[in-house]
Parts: C-alpha cells; structure tokens; sequence
C-alpha cells in the first residue's frame, strides 16, 4: 500500500493533509526537542558537537535532494532556495534574500520552535537549526562558506537573521534564553498562523511547478500532492534528523546511553501527541478518540504513518512499512561517511549505529499504539536486512 492510500483513511478519520503536515512537525519536532536536552543534561555544552554534527549531514542530504528534485545550482543564493523550502516544511514562516554585497541574508519570524527553546530554557533545538543552514551551505559550495546568526529570537530578538557569505569560516553562535514566556494568546493563534504563511507562499509556488504537481490535476489533486512533498521534507528534516543524531551518538557514546536515550524521546513524543500541548497542538486521544475506539491500534498505526510520510500497510493485527525514507538517508550517508560528516564504523556497528535511531521509531509507534492496553512487538526491521519493518498489535 502506498502513502497516498494510508493518507486517504487517514482523512476518513478527519486528518486532512494540512494538519498532517503540523501533527508530523510537532510529533517529530518534540523527538528533536526531548533528544537535545537529553543530551544536555547528561554532557553539558559537549552535547553541541553531537547534535551539530547531525543537524549538518541532514542539512547537506536535504539539500542534494530538493537541488536534484528542483534543478537548482551551486551559486550561494542556492543555499537560500533550498532553505526556503526546508523552512517551509517546518512551518517557519522566513524570508530570503541576496544583499547587494552577495551575501545570503534569511530572517525567521514566529518560528514556532522558540517558545519550546525558552520554555525548556533548552537552545538544543535552535543550535540544530545552525546546522541545517551549514548543512545546505556545505553541499551548495563545498564547504566554501560561512553560517552566521546574528539575532535570535528566544534571546528577546523580534526574528533569527542568519548571513551565508562565501570564502569565511562560520561564525560562533553563543546562546542566552532571555525572552519573556509567550503568552497563552500568542501560543493559541501561532501554529495557525505559521500554517497561513505556508499556504499563502507555498502552495500558490507548487501549483506551478510540474516537479511538485501534476499540471493536469484539479485543483484539490494538486493542493495535496505539493502538501504531500512538503510532509515528505519535514519527515526528512525532523524525524530523519532523528536518525543521524542517534547514528552519531551511538559513535562517540555507545549503544547502553545511546540507546536508552532514543527509546525515551520516542515514548515521550508519542505521550505529547497523544495528550497535545494547550493551546499549541490538540492531543490524538481528544480529536480521534483513541482511547474508546475500536482497532484504535491500526487507526494510530495509520496516523503515524501518514504524517510521517512512510510507504506500509495496515491489517487486522498489524503494521508493516515497506519503504523507510529515513533508513534509505542514511544508507546514502553512509556510501560518503567523510562527506557527511558520519563516523566510518565496521560493519556490524553501522548496523548496531542506524539501528538506534529505529529504536526510537519503534518506541514511538509502541507509545503510540499501546497506550491503553494493547501489547505491541515488532517482528521485523529493515535496519537487520529484513525487507519491511513490521509490527504485531495484542
């Protein structure tokens, strides 16, 4: 069973794509957010590096997919297009342009990360955002230019700037969470209104472009495939981030805490979706009555897989997913460890280090699936060489 299938029971249950795409970015984002300060807590400022280095091997494979899906070069103002659509893909309404002295200028505004930064007093999440922008810069000039930020907006700062500018090192990026905490009306109206800016200059963009959409479909046919593109790079962005942080944790820490940690953050998002986050994000149980439902293990199954945007099939019983775009990332990663940044590991620990990021999938979907009773296994992992991953519901 394709996504597109999946996503039409999904919209039987009232998740249209629109809110696939926020449910995707806030399941996922709080994987990001709960992994950062894990690590935080257990290494201090030394958890920098780990999370730096992930958010840069995403960054530089997102970007060599969206210039080999859209044509674009490798001239500086293409690191500003790729983040455009990766910016619009997590709901961060931006804009980007090239100054007259060449340099790339992008300005974040709502980002709809930073209340979570100054709430947890946690700036992990904003320190991933670096380096997606050095991870877009790196595969756009070869490593060639410099990231700045230079405001920031938990730092009491009205946007985040960040500069790109050829032939300079990146610039240092020091922290300090100083903002007031958001009030309950600004919180009720900010994800919504992320969700406009993403319709009103997105969408109108895909609609024209026959990379994204099907020129002849209707209009509703075409509103759903470029949301369908849009979920697929946040997927990679957020929940495939997931994958690299876990890989180059397992590398420097090992599998004990490594391991540990991605099965926590993956139980902890799965807690947050279902419940919600007043006034952010409505919870799962509240809008689709998982709770009291009956097969509520293959609607959450279904649920799960459609904002993640993965290829499976759901049966009485069970869950499988034939098509993993994460564990496909980073096999590609791993054909170019040194390019990406990624630690060159035997055989066996390649396996043991993608593996870790699976676990907090599996303990994500468990959570998901299994919060009112219902024993959930998985059978199978493509990680191991199987070709689906599969799980059993009972």
């Amino acid at each position: 069973m394709v996504w597109s299938e999946i996503a039409k029971i999904a919209a039987s249950y009232g998740l249209n794509l629109e809110n696939a795409l926020v449910d995707g970015w806030f399941l996922a984002g709080m994987q990001i957010a709960t992994f950062g300060g894990e690590f935080v807590k257990s290494f201090g400022e030394g958890a920098r590096g780990i999370l730096l280095r992930g958010a840069v091997a995403t960054g530089k494979y997102v970007g060599n997919k969206i210039t080999n899906d859209f044509g674009l070069g490798k001239e500086l103002i293409d690191v500003g297009r790729i983040q455009n659509l990766v910016m619009y893909s997590v709901l961060m309404p931006h804009t980007v342009e090239q100054l007259e002295n060449g340099d790339v200028k992008l300005s974040v505004f709502d980002c709809p990360f930073a209340p979570f930064a100054v709430l947890l007093s946690d700036p992990m999440a904003c320190e991933m955002c670096v380096g997606y922008v050095r991870g877009a810069a790196k595969y756009v000039t070869e490593g060639k230019a410099g990231v700045f930020r230079v405001t920031h907006i938990p730092a009491g700062d009205e946007r985040c700037d960040f500069f790109v500018r050829d032939g300079v090192p990146h610039g240092l990026t020091r922290y300090q969470i100083k903002a007031n905490i958001p009030s309950q009306e600004y919180l009720s109206t900010l994800i919504q209104k992320d969700l406009r800016f993403v319709k009103e200059n997105y969408l109108p963009k895909a609609f024209s472009n026959p990379k994204i959409v099907d020129q002849n479909a209707s209009e509703e046919e075409k509103k759903n495939q470029a949301l369908a593109y849009l979920i697929e790079i946040m997927s990679l962005v957020l929940r495939g981030l997931v994958m690299t942080e876990s890989y180059s944790a397992y590398s420097i820490l090992g599998k004990g805490i490594s391991y540990r940690t991605a099965e926590g953050v993956g139980k902890a998002a799965a807690d947050l979706m279902l419940a919600g986050f007043p006034p952010v994000v409505s919870g799962w149980n509240e809008r689709f009555g998982l709770s009291n439902s009956e097969k509520r293990a293959e609607k959450a199954a279904v649920l799960y897989s459609t904002v993640m945007k993965l290829d499976g099939e759901i049966g009485d019983g069970w869950f499988e997913v034939s098509n993993c775009l994460w564990k496909n990332m980073v096999e590609e990663m791993l054909k170019d460890p040194a390019g990406y940044d990624m630690a060159s590991l035997s055989e066996s620990d390649k396996m043991e280090a993608m593996k870790c990021g699976c676990v907090s999938c599996d303990s994500c979907l468990k959570g998901l699936v299994g919060s009112n009773g219902i024993h959930v296994e998985q059978a199978s992992c493509q990680a191991d060489g199987k070709d689906r991953c599969r799980w059993v519901f009972k």
